[in-house]
């Protein structure tokens, strides 16, 4: 239940970002900054919360987890193989997310 409440919870917050941005994409203004940001701060911590999530969740399934026959640690490796790429990095964007707040520059490039 609890890896199901993160994984909504980050769904949540995914479609409202992304709602925000189609708007402005939408009305044919930039999209702000702010929205940006946020957006990809929000974004790196979805695939924590679903590596979190997935790895409760294999935790839980004790040694049948590992079974190659088990959907469950396909779910693991999937999650594991998504939080390694360079997009999902969160150390990049979330110092960076920090440092807007500060009035710093972003430097996260996908930003």
């Amino acid at each position: 239940a609890e890896a199901s409440a993160e994984i909504d919870a980050a769904r949540v917050q995914m479609l409202d970002n992304l709602g925000d941005v189609y708007s402005y994409v939408c009305d044919g203004e930039p999209v702000p900054l702010e929205v940006r940001a946020r957006a990809r701060r929000d974004q790196v911590m979805a695939a924590r919360r679903a590596t979190d999530a997935a790895n409760s969740i294999f935790s839980l399934a004790g040694g049948r987890g590992l079974s190659l026959k088990s959907p469950i640690q396909r779910l693991w490796r999937d999650a594991q193989a998504g939080s390694h790429h360079v997009v999902n990095g969160s150390d990049q964007a979330l110092t960076s997310y920090g440092a807007y707040l500060m009035g710093e520059p972003i430097e996260d490039q996908l930003v």
